[in-house]
């Protein structure tokens, strides 16, 4: 499964700060307060500690029998309007994903992450239909999504947006088994791509993590870690981009 969850405050708790997101045993580290970036490995006894106390962090996996890369950003974040309105919009501009680059850890090299991204006119055809627009964020919504993605070729994948409280929830997620040319390195639903997005005053935290379960395909651990790294970095740049 590849799936893209993200999650939004709304703007009446935009007050909050970096330190009122996380429980004092667990201090939002330093090098994240001047807009930086701290990442490790997942499962790590450790990575609870990254994910910012919200509404719906309970909703984020425990990863247990998985690997993977988790990564928190601290951005700049000035939008006009409505910001919990802006960022659904963005978050759901499918088409934006088209043309996003990414470091390929097996080329050694920055290349195309996704050829094309869109969402179908009608359901399991190829006709691009607009990027939805929304007026207000939406309660529930189910899209289909098509990617072709350079490193797993093209597939089927179902967005999800959802409203909770204070938050918006977003997931993509693939219907398709993934593979490396011929060979099927993961079957549906064993690969995931996380997003919790956080909005505060002039800024936006960002958390991120990919996992994968890898089953038989343990010789591949390495080469998947630093895969979904990369990943995460690509989805970090395509929303500053949106931004």
């Amino acid at each position: 499964m590849t799936a893209f969850i993200i999650i939004l405050l709304s703007p009446g708790v935009f007050g909050q700060s970096l330190e009122d997101l996380y429980p004092p045993l667990s201090p939002v580290p330093e090098e994240v307060k001047t807009f930086g970036e701290t990442h490790g490995t997942v499962p790590s006894e450790h990575f609870r500690s990254l994910i910012p106390r919200v509404s719906l962090a309970d909703r984020i996996p425990s990863y247990s029998g998985v690997v993977g890369a988790q990564s928190l950003f601290l951005l700049p974040f000035t939008p006009e309007g409505d910001s919990f309105l802006f960022l659904a919009n963005k978050l759901t501009a499918v088409s934006t994903m088209q043309g996003i680059n990414y470091y390929s850890s097996t080329r050694g090299k920055t290349r195309t992450l996704f050829t094309r991204a869109f969402i179908p006119r009608v359901a399991g055809t190829k006709d691009a239909a607009p990027d939805p627009v929304f007026r207000t964020p939406p309660d529930n919504l189910t899209l289909e999504v098509f990617l072709e993605d350079t490193t797993f070729g093209e597939g089927w994948y179902a967005m999800t947006l959802s409203t909770a409280g204070d938050c918006l929830l977003a997931g993509l997620t693939n219907k398709t088994p993934l593979s490396l040319g011929p060979v099927k390195v993961l079957d549906e639903e064993e690969m995931e791509l996380i997003l919790l997005v956080v909005p505060l005053p002039g800024e936006l935290l960002l958390y991120a993590s990919g996992t994968a379960r890898l089953g038989k395909n343990s010789l591949l651990e390495k080469y998947v870690e630093r895969s979904l790294y990369y990943r995460i970095q690509a989805m970090k740049e395509w929303l500053v981009e949106a931004l």
